[in-house]
């Protein structure tokens, strides 16, 4: 049967600190920073409501203190996070934040089967929350070569 599909994640910005990662569902992404002592990261906003949790470490976001657990809301209209960690801390700041999917388009998951590859389309079903505004998805195959209309009985 082999084993799940793996999500490599991908840089946002070209930034090695911030990785998207990018599921095939228009519901959510997670994005993972982390912030090295001595480090400022900028987070630019995507324009969609996000929830924010520190995983590891402490420092600053956007000058408060922030520490593993707790948890932070940004609204659509809030504006770069940015987060420090002062150069005397012994590890890095780590932070998972998840919203809206805004890269559906570039799915990061890498199908073990090779049915599917990074930056690829792939293939999944419709929302099941249409709340958000997204409507039923079309199954898509973009690996397929030898596709064959479907019979007309």
């Amino acid at each position: 049967m082999g084993g799940p599909s793996i999500d490599a994640g991908a840089p946002c910005n070209g930034d090695s600190r911030i990785l998207r990662y990018t599921p095939p569902v228009p519901e959510f992404e997670v994005i993972m920073l982390t912030c090295n002592p001595g480090e400022k990261v900028e987070f630019q906003n995507p324009g969609v409501p996000a929830v924010l949790i520190i995983l590891e470490g402490s420092g600053t976001l956007d000058g408060e203190l922030v520490r593993p657990g707790r948890t932070y809301y940004a609204p659509a209209d809030a504006s770069s996070l940015v987060f420090a960690v002062n150069e005397t801390r012994r590890g890095p700041l780590k932070a998972a934040i998840a919203h809206k999917n805004c890269h559906l388009e570039s799915p990061t998951a890498i199908d073990r089967h090779g049915v599917s590859q990074a930056g690829s389309r792939m293939s999944y079903s419709g929302s099941p929350m249409p709340y958000l505004g997204i409507g039923t998805i079309q199954h898509i195959n973009i690996n397929a070569s030898n596709i064959e209309p479907p019979s007309i009985a």
